[in-house]
């Protein structure tokens, strides 16, 4: 998988993907990628959970969330340095209140609230 500077301008450059999709991790923050799907560009972050396993959870999709929003929302999951849950879903340790963090236009407001 690619390892590029992930910028507004790089992402809305990637083509769409069919089949088997790359992530292109970001230099600036390990863990930390975009993945192109055949319709939607999706911010990525790779995790390990306390059953030593790893997961990839989606941050958002671009343009709902911009590069360095996401960014952000990866440094506070740690990336690969923390791990998620107590042995539960990692999507129950994504929620920002009762706000779960994810893809479209909710995700922006969560992110704002986060802010």
């Amino acid at each position: 998988m690619p390892i590029v500077t992930l910028t507004d301008a790089y992402v809305e450059g990637l083509p769409p993907h069919v089949g088997t999709v790359p992530i292109y991790w970001d230099a600036a923050y390990a863990g930390f990628g975009v993945r192109p799907g055949k319709y939607v560009k999706a911010f990525v972050v790779d995790a390990p959970t306390s059953r030593g396993t790893r997961t990839m959870l989606t941050l958002g999709r671009w343009p709902d969330i911009t590069v360095a929003q996401a960014r952000e929302l990866a440094k506070q999951w740690g990336c690969g340095r923390v791990v998620i849950g107590g042995g539960g879903s990692p999507s129950a340790a994504g929620r920002v209140g009762q706000q779960r963090v994810g893809t479209g236009p909710g995700a922006a407001d969560a992110l704002r609230r986060v802010q």
